[in-house]
């Protein structure tokens, strides 16, 4: 048996819209990195009432980037809740590389999470840091994407622009 190919891949960008969405307002995503369910994504602002096309998008680069994040492809499986805008056909991985995150515990311990360059689910080292460094770095945690915890949407909703 054949398997089906995903409507999405490397390169595809989408919207995600938002829990305080009295104004259906979308947060634009890209998939950076796809394996196993978990997808490295990189969000951009503003927040937008329409869903852009890719020609008003495809210019965007990492740097622009509000939010850094991995989580999983459950929302993007879920036909209309995460709507696919398409893939840019000049799209570059390099130009989208896997950063390294950071996390600060609850006892102020500051460490740099590295993981696998073509894999967001595979995490290689954690390594001691400053705290100062690691508040420099995308913030480390695997998001998940759907109500009722969301805390992807949480996040998005603190960390991207309004305008």
């Amino acid at each position: 048996m054949e398997k089906k190919k995903k409507p999405y891949e490397e390169g595809t960008w989408f919207v995600v819209p938002l829990i305080k969405n009295k104004n259906k307002k979308y947060v634009l995503g890209l998939i950076a990195r796809l394996k196993s369910g978990y997808l490295l994504c990189y969000f951009y602002g503003p927040k937008r009432i329409d869903i852009p096309t890719l020609q008003e998008i495809e210019h965007l680069k990492a740097e622009d980037a509000q939010f850094i994040t991995i989580t999983y492809d459950f929302e993007l499986k879920k036909k209309g809740s995460w709507n696919i805008i398409g893939r840019c056909e000049n799209w570059n991985r390099n130009d989208f590389p896997m950063p390294i995150f950071g996390i600060i515990d609850g006892s102020n311990n500051a460490s740099k999470i590295i993981y696998d360059p073509d894999d967001p689910g595979e995490i290689l080292d954690q390594v001691t840091s400053s705290i100062e460094e690691v508040k420099k770095l995308p913030q480390e945690g695997t998001y998940h994407p759907s109500p009722p915890d969301g805390s992807l949407l949480w996040a998005l909703e603190d960390a991207i622009s309004e305008n």
